[in-house]
């Protein structure tokens, strides 16, 4: 009875390392503060900042700042031009912040944050927006 035991045990644990990501389910994203669609919907009620800098340069800027001030890119999309980051101070670490960009013309870029806490997106709007320099 212990052998069978142990030999299910065994069967479960080699199952579930071996199915990896490949179980994985995109509406589980949410619970891992990666769910793309929910950052987007709120972004309407986030801040804004117009910059003098490309969008490219700027993705690449927050990518810098975030680095600087040990925050976590959770997921980052640099074709659809979104970040989503987490591990704000004093914030649950799944906590998470939509960074989107959306270019103006060639030399301009506006920075939308989103985020489904209010303290959080202050916190963001902190760190990003009086860190970030426009192009001279």
């Amino acid at each position: 009875m212990l052998k069978t035991k142990k030999i299910y045990i065994t069967i479960i644990i080699l199952s579930l390392i071996a199915s990896g990501c490949a179980s994985y389910k995109p509406g589980l994203s949410s619970m891992w503060g990666a769910d793309y669609n929910e950052l987007s919907k709120v972004k309407r009620d986030g801040v804004t900042k117009e910059i003098n800098m490309p969008i490219d340069k700027t993705f690449d800027e927050v990518l810098k700042i975030a680095g600087e001030n040990k925050l976590t890119v959770f997921k980052k999309d640099s074709k659809k031009k979104f970040l989503i980051l987490i591990g704000f101070p004093k914030q649950t670490n799944t906590t998470r912040v939509g960074v989107f960009f959306e270019p103006i013309n060639n030399s301009s870029t506006i920075i939308t944050l989103s985020s489904l806490s209010s303290a959080t997106l202050v916190k963001a709007k902190k760190i990003i927006f009086e860190n970030i320099k426009p192009e001279k």
